[in-house]
């Protein structure tokens, strides 16, 4: 089987859609069109005017804007990149700035800078150490965050590991091992005065801000909620709870605030 063309755009170029092998834009590029290729890297200013089919990878290390949606392959970006449509990939790594506007369901989601979910999340594995942002729900085998994160839906995973650096908000946590600890993070920091400008009134660095945490074994410290179920639950140092609900056992640290509990 031959093997297809390359694509290479190192200055200003502008050209149409196609099957490739390699495409490497490394000026000031467009391609009008669906998108086939084995290979993408982006490290000028590239445009793809349509939906991209990857079998391998896309690298963005400039500036990196595809209008439409990408299936398979994996993506790494250390610059900013841009998916208007959904996203269907294997292993999502961001160390810079990456905006998914539509459904995303990624394998593996790596985090290291800014990641914004416009919409819904599904992932086998989220690890996050920068700011996670999504406009809906997260839904994941394996939750692991030492940053920030804003989920504006239900946030929901077998395993939930929330170590609590800046802000930290969902509406919903689910799950079956929910783990709240404190980063001792010291809000002067670089990060916090980033995030400082995008938190709304009512908004609190350094603890979680939730409605209800509901959950087989449930431990967590910094936490603000209104409801928190689970069988085993324990509710450490400056925790604000208005209810608990549980069935087996509680513990409550006498640092932590709760209002009532119940056992069912």
């Amino acid at each position: 089987m031959d093997r297809l063309p390359d694509l290479t755009i190192s200055g200003m170029g502008k050209t149409a859609g196609g099957r490739f092998s390699d495409v490497d834009i490394s000026g000031l590029g467009k391609v009008s069109g669906d998108l086939e290729a084995e290979r993408i890297v982006i490290s000028g200013k590239g445009t793809i005017e349509g939906n991209v089919v990857l079998s391998k990878r896309m690298e963005i290390s400039g500036m990196g804007t595809i209008t439409g949606g990408v299936i398979g392959g994996d993506i790494t970006s250390s610059g900013t990149g841009s998916i208007e449509g959904a996203a269907d990939i294997g292993y999502l790594e961001s160390s810079g700035n990456i905006k998914i506007g539509g459904e995303a369901k990624v394998r593996e989601l790596y985090c290291n800078g800014r990641c914004r979910f416009e919409k819904s999340l599904k992932a086998e594995k989220v690890s996050s150490r920068g700011l996670l942002s999504v406009g809906a729900d997260v839904e994941a085998e394996d939750f692991n965050s030492q940053g920030s994160f804003s989920v504006n839906g239900l946030l929901n995973a077998n395993r939930l590991e929330i170590v609590i650096h800046g802000y930290c908000q969902a509406r919903e946590i689910g799950g079956e091992e929910i783990r709240v600890t404190s980063g001792k993070y010291i809000s002067a920091s670089i990060l916090a005065k980033l995030i400082n400008p995008f938190l709304g009134s009512g908004r609190e660095l350094d603890r979680l801000t939730v409605e209800q945490i509901e959950g087989t074994n449930v431990s967590v410290e910094y936490t603000s909620a209104k409801v928190v179920r689970g069988n085993r639950v324990k509710i450490g140092p400056e925790c604000t709870i208005e209810l608990v609900e549980y069935t087996d056992s509680i513990e409550v640290d006498p640092r932590a605030v709760v209002k009532s509990q119940t056992k069912l």
